[in-house]
């Protein structure tokens, strides 16, 4: 009896201790801070424009960067609520609002058409 004891304790402090080194996922399900590709913005008229690589979107936690390959960048600051970011650019407040998001893909409504991210 004493040695199931013994080796029911040793496996559970294994079970805790090995918990403390699996490896948490890099970004969390609702965090949309980080650097975001852009491969494709979605128009309303369903035409589409699939970008080359080198376009970024980054997303800070109360500015975005803007990386376009051919036109430079553009840097804006927001606040979120809910699953709408504030975005102001000069005197003008937009609505950029978060229509899907998960670990790995963001889809954001902006008045230019909807922005397609992957990390």
């Amino acid at each position: 009896m004493k040695s199931i004891l013994k080796m029911l304790s040793v496996t559970f402090l294994f079970l805790i201790f090995s918990l403390g080194y699996i490896p948490k996922s890099s970004a969390n399900k609702d965090e949309i801070n980080g650097k975001w590709q852009l491969t494709e913005v979605q128009y309303e008229d369903d035409s589409s424009n699939f970008l080359d690589g080198g376009n970024f979107v980054v997303i800070e936690d109360t500015r975005i960067i803007e990386i376009f390959l051919k036109q430079g960048r553009k840097t804006y600051s927001y606040y979120r609520e809910d699953k709408i970011l504030y975005v102001t650019s000069g005197d003008e407040i937009m609505e950029w609002k978060i229509q899907s998001l998960d670990s790995f893909n963001l889809h954001l409504k902006t008045p230019i058409g909807v922005y397609i991210l992957k990390r």
